[in-house]
Parts: C-alpha cells; sequence; structure tokens
C-alpha cells in the first residue's frame, strides 16, 4: 500500500517491486488486478502524469521508449500519441533555447547540437526546424 500511496507506478513496476520484496507473483497478481479494480492502480492516470512531468524536456521518441520500459502497452500509447506529439516544437524549442541559445557558428557545434537534441528523443524534422531557425 505504501508503494501505491507514495506516487503512480505502473503494473510492471509494482510487479518488479513486490517480487524483489520477495513476495509470490501468482499473489501478486491477484493484487495488482484488486488494485485495477478498485482504480488505485491505473495506467492511463500514470501515462498522464508522467507526461505532464517530462513533456516539456524530452521528444515523442524518448516519452515512448520511456513507456515502453516502464511495461505501458502499445495500444495504450497509441492511444496517447496525439497527446505526445502536441507541443513537440514548442518543446524541442525550450530545450535548444535553454541549452544552447544561439545559431551554431559552424558545422561542429551544429552537430554538437543536433546530436544533443537527438539524445533528448526529438524527431529528425523537428531538430533541423529548431537549429535551423
Amino acid at each position: 500500500m505504501r508503494l501505491v500511496a507514495r506516487r503512480e507506478h505502473t503494473r510492471l513496476e509494482l510487479t518488479k517491486k513486490l517480487v524483489v520484496r520477495g513476495f509470490d507473483p501468482d499473489d501478486v497478481d491477484t493484487l495488482l488486478n484488486d488494485f485495477e479494480e478498485k482504480g488505485w492502480l491505473d495506467e492511463r492516470r500514470y501515462i498522464d502524469i508522467f507526461l505532464r512531468a517530462k513533456r516539456c524536456r524530452y521528444g515523442i521518441l524518448k516519452l515512448i521508449r520511456e513507456l515502453e520500459v516502464r511495461g505501458i502497452s502499445r495500444d495504450l500509447i497509441d492511444e496517447f500519441r496525439p497527446c505526445i506529439q502536441s507541443g513537440e516544437l514548442n518543446a524541442a524549442q525550450g530545450v535548444w533555447q535553454k541549452r544552447f541559445g544561439v545559431q551554431a557558428k559552424n558545422s561542429t557545434e551544429l552537430a554538437k547540437q543536433i546530436r544533443f537534441m537527438q539524445s533528448r528523443g526529438f524527431e529528425q524534422e523537428v531538430i533541423k526546424s529548431v537549429v535551423n531557425e
């Protein structure tokens, strides 16, 4: 109960944490089914909170990858894709402005800026439009 009370978790995260602590996987599965029925465990709510916290710092590619690693199904991610894509350009501009703030003076600086934006998970088209402005 303490785990669920602190913050939102995905089913996979809770399963891993409880199994590591020595609980039987079958009992954990039953418990998490009960939590879902009661609304204490909701992956849609998790995605919403996750996106609010991370959207302004990361691009769509990194956000989707992070959700997949946390055990969110591809169908649920696809359902939230419009929400993830909204504001992609604004987020990229904000990240670029905070990190660099000035246009690249040579190809070495440009490559550095592009690599940084790629590491943050932004798509190529968005990166091109931001670094070329």
